[in-house]
């Protein structure tokens, strides 16, 4: 961790500099992401000025990390917790155990998006907050829950299963 963090620091841009800089939000995504794209629809909707930084999976984890974790408090989204299975060992016959989503172990968080920093410095956490910031009503929790923990996970699954089987779809 130490070691990435370290990376990070070195070789990605200071998004809060850029945000003030330019006096714009700095949208961080992964452009084809569903949650990313519901912020993206929110500020063009609202016309909310933004500059947007689109990563592919994988190369998103430094800017985020360079945001989320480098700076003097942490920017973890209470949201976008992707609950744990526990699985059983290969060759077991046992099934996987399925706890209920709200009592699973939940990992992530640190490499999530979207993300925005703002020119003040601050930093929406995940697309509900920049949503919220866009001029949108809250979403109910238990709509927050169903998006984050089964719906969304879900979906983010699927879209893999056939990008990662047609390669070919991502090289056009």
């Amino acid at each position: 961790q130490k070691m990435i963090k370290a990376v990070a620091k070195l070789t990605q841009p200071r998004f809060g500099d850029l945000a003030r800089k330019a006096n714009k939000p700095q949208l961080i995504i992964i452009p084809y992401s569903h949650f990313c794209e519901l912020s993206v629809w929110a500020l063009e909707m609202k016309k909310i000025g933004y500059d947007l930084h689109g990563y592919a999976p994988g190369r998103h984890v430094l800017p985020v990390i360079s945001v989320r974790v480098l700076g003097k408090s942490k920017h973890l989204p209470a949201t976008h917790m992707v609950p744990v299975k526990k699985s059983s060992p290969p060759g077991d016959a046992k099934p996987t155990e399925v706890r209920s989503a709200s009592s699973r172990p939940k990992r992530g968080g640190a490499t999530s998006v979207p993300l925005m920093v703002l020119p003040d410095q601050s930093v929406l956490v995940d697309g509900w907050s920049i949503l919220k910031y866009a001029g949108f009503n809250p979403v109910d929790s238990s709509v927050l829950a169903l998006y984050d923990e089964r719906l969304g996970v879900e979906a983010r699954q699927l879209a893999y299963y056939f990008l990662l089987k047609h390669r070919d779809i991502l090289d056009s």
